[in-house]
């Protein structure tokens, strides 16, 4: 009876621990193809819970009797077991959400003005959403002008910001959760059918909406001070101050400086952690060294027939827009890209860590 109740007891456990190992960048588990695997025990889990416990539960008395003090850390192993993997290791309670997106004026406004910041203009007034705040709770629900709603997202294991038409439902917006991540990207859980969404790429990756995908919405990535220099007016989110202590463990992670293996660039040009920026036309994908961009400062592309110009005026921001036909690329100075890129004609352009531009773009041309 013993025998049988251990196993029971041990399964039990590794169930717990084998439901976060494959959601969560512990050692090997973001590199393996395991996702239906954890899709299966995340949806079953309380089958396999249930199943355990009542064996637990069934042979327990005869334990007792037995092996009192066994019992007794046994039991203590389950339940320290089954707060780690459902609190304290679960991301949903490590990234919570904000609960208010407040905003202010630059007039008002405590954010740094060399932070980098998700800029968004194309749907109404302006707004900048600073990355350290965006990259800690990993989603930010809000509207934009014309009663537009938006999901901004950003994966600071990735270091990909996206933002999307925020997904509806028989016309409901949806609620979701973050529920870990695959291959060090962040997957969105949502409330109504349990399907995981890929932040990366906004598409349903694992439940019964696997296929569908998001609506992707134009942003640009530059600091703070750069966006207020184009758009005086605009509005800037403000974190909240209970946060504040995780705002500031991310203080680094603009220029990548930050003492994290997950969060530090690399400058190794085939390093995983190497960054680059890419962009796409018309199902083109082109990927660029953030090396080259920093040493020449801005770089002219020929893609489908469309010159973009691609550049990062002080190594944190990343333009990239169409050339005007009446150019002249030979005059073209930095000043010059800066002061035309709000009436150009823009181009979507994205920083990435190598290793997930290679699994989430490059592998899907």
């Amino acid at each position: 009876m013993k025998r049988w109740w251990l196993i029971s007891l041990i399964l039990l456990i590794v169930f717990e621990w084998l439901r976060v190992y494959f959601i969560m960048p512990m050692p090997g588990s973001q590199q393996s193809n395991s996702l239906e695997f954890a899709y299966f025990l995340h949806q079953y889990r309380w089958v396999f819970r249930v199943i355990f416990l009542a064996a637990i539960l069934r042979w327990l008395p005869s334990s007792w009797k037995q092996y009192k003090k066994s019992t007794i850390f046994l039991m203590g192993v389950l339940a320290l077991s089954a707060y780690l993997t459902n609190n304290l290791l679960s991301a949903d309670t490590m990234f919570l959400p904000l609960r208010n997106t407040r905003f202010a004026k630059s007039d008002k406004s405590y954010i740094e003005t060399d932070r980098l910041v998700i800029g968004i203009v194309d749907h109404g007034v302006p707004k900048a959403y600073p990355m350290n705040i965006l990259a800690h709770h990993h989603q930010i629900s809000d509207t934009l002008d014309k009663n537009l709603p938006i999901f901004a997202t950003y994966c600071s294991v990735c270091r990909t910001a996206m933002v999307y038409r925020y997904p509806q439902k028989n016309g409901k917006l949806e609620k979701f959760r973050l529920v870990g991540m695959d291959h060090f990207n962040a997957m969105f859980e949502d409330q109504e059918s349990g399907s995981w969404w890929q932040q990366a790429t906004g598409e349903a990756v694992a439940g019964p909406r696997k296929g569908e995908q998001w609506t992707v919405l134009p942003f640009v990535q530059t600091t703070l001070k750069q966006w207020l220099q184009w758009y005086p007016d605009s509005w800037i989110l403000q974190g909240e101050s209970e946060f504040e202590k995780k705002y500031n463990r991310l203080e680094k992670y603009d220029d990548g400086s930050i003492e994290s293996d997950l969060l530090q660039r690399s400058v190794s040009s085939n390093h995983a952690k190497n960054w680059l920026a890419w962009l796409e036309i018309n199902g083109e994908k082109r990927s660029y060294s953030w090396e080259q961009l920093e040493k020449k400062k801005w770089l002219i592309d020929s893609i489908k027939h469309r010159k973009i110009i691609v550049a990062t005026p002080d190594n944190k921001s990343l333009l990239a827009f169409e050339v005007p036909e009446n150019l002249n690329v030979q005059t073209i100075t930095m000043d010059s890209i800066v002061s035309m890129y709000p009436k150009a004609k823009h181009v979507m352009v994205h920083q990435e860590f190598r290793h997930s531009f290679e699994h989430f773009q490059q592998s899907k041309k």
